[in-house]
C-alpha cells in the first residue's frame, strides 16, 4: 500500500525573492522550494499572485501562477513591504551621520533639518 501524499496549500502575492525561495504577503517566513520536487518548480516574480502545495516540512512541491499580470522588477519592493536589510542598514548610516554632521558645532539640531541630511546622505548612497 503506497502512502498519500498530503499538501498544504498557501496563496497570496509575492513579496520577495532569493535564490531558493520567496516570501507573500500576509505569510510569515521564506517558501522555499523542495530539491525533492518533480520537475522543481520555477521561482515566481515579484508582485505575482501564486498558490503554493507545501509538504508536511513546509517546502514548495508545487507551485501555480494565478496572475502573471503584475510582476515587479525584482529590485521594487512590494507596496507595505518593508525595505531590505541593506536598506535599512543604509538608511541608519545616514540618520546617524547626518545628526553628526548637523552637531559638528555644538548648534541644537532641529528634527526636520536631520530628514533632509539623511535623505540627501541615502540618495548619493543609493544612486
Amino acid at each position: 500500500m503506497v502512502a498519500e501524499r498530503t499538501f498544504t496549500e498557501v496563496s497570496g502575492a509575492v513579496i520577495r525573492v532569493n535564490d531558493h525561495g520567496f516570501l507573500i504577503a500576509g505569510r510569515e517566513g521564506w517558501l522555499n522550494l523542495s530539491r525533492f520536487a518533480t520537475p522543481t518548480p520555477a521561482l515566481p516574480a515579484v508582485g505575482q499572485l501564486v498558490s503554493a502545495a507545501l509538504d508536511k516540512s513546509g517546502f514548495v512541491r508545487n507551485l501555480a501562477v494565478l496572475d502573471a499580470a503584475t510582476p515587479q522588477p525584482a529590485s521594487a519592493p512590494a507596496p507595505g513591504a518593508p525595505p531590505s536589510k541593506d536598506v535599512q542598514i543604509a538608511r541608519m548610516n545616514a540618520l546617524a551621520h547626518a545628526v553628526a554632521i548637523l552637531t559638528t558645532h555644538g548648534d541644537a539640531v532641529r528634527y526636520d533639518d536631520v530628514i533632509v541630511v539623511a535623505e540627501a546622505l541615502e540618495a548619493w548612497i543609493t544612486r
